[in-house]
């Protein structure tokens, strides 16, 4: 009988407590549940490389431009692996509870191609839209093809023929990143393109 009021116990009130851990790729966004933590006032961000923690909310204020408020959670977009650490909550009353351990991990599939030759890839069946950002660009990525509206040209050199990405003769002006993302923007395949002379 007590074997069965634990594991009870444990469901209801013990899984709610303690660090949340997650993995998620560059590129990702993550939404930190700040309900459970009613007398927070403050959310701080530890680095796992070491190094200050920075102070990312403050009244629910956001102070990194990639961070979005609500009442109850934020959420913080375009992640890159220095956003690998811990997320702290600051309490109205003093102390702080570590709420989040993040890792994020580039998921990329890199693909080399010589100048002129063909990139083809796949559309996941779960991928919603596609996105393209240079390397080493600074402008937001462009959206190329959305499932909602397969015909419209959005721009860009590829082509899509029965759910597969096509850029015939590569150049240099395809290198970059290439996202097939989900309804809720989650990646679902990152591709690096990289074209040799």
């Amino acid at each position: 009988m007590f074997l069965i009021f634990f594991n009870v116990f444990y469901v209801f009130l013990g899984s709610a407590c303690g660090l949340l851990h997650k993995k998620v790729c560059s590129g990702d966004s993550v939404e930190i549940d700040l309900h459970a933590h009613p007398f927070y006032k403050r959310l701080y961000f530890h680095p796992k490389e070491g190094g200050a923690m920075e102070l990312l909310m403050a009244n629910q204020e956001a102070k990194d431009p990639r961070l979005k408020v609500s009442t109850y959670s934020a959420k913080l977009t375009q992640l890159t692996e220095k956003d690998s650490g811990k997320f702290v909550i600051g309490r109205n009353f003093g102390g702080v509870t570590d709420v989040l351990s993040l890792t994020v991990s580039d998921c990329s599939l890199n693909i080399s191609l010589l100048y002129g030759e063909e990139l083809v890839r796949d559309i996941p069946s779960s991928a919603e839209l596609l996105e393209f950002t240079p390397f080493h660009g600074l402008e937001e990525p462009q959206l190329m093809w959305e499932r909602a509206n397969p015909k419209m040209n959005y721009g860009g050199r590829g082509k899509i023929i029965k759910d597969v990405f096509i850029i015939s003769k590569v150049t240099q002006k395809d290198n970059g990143f290439y996202n097939f993302k989900q309804k809720d923007k989650s990646m679902v395949l990152l591709a690096t393109t990289h074209c040799n002379r």
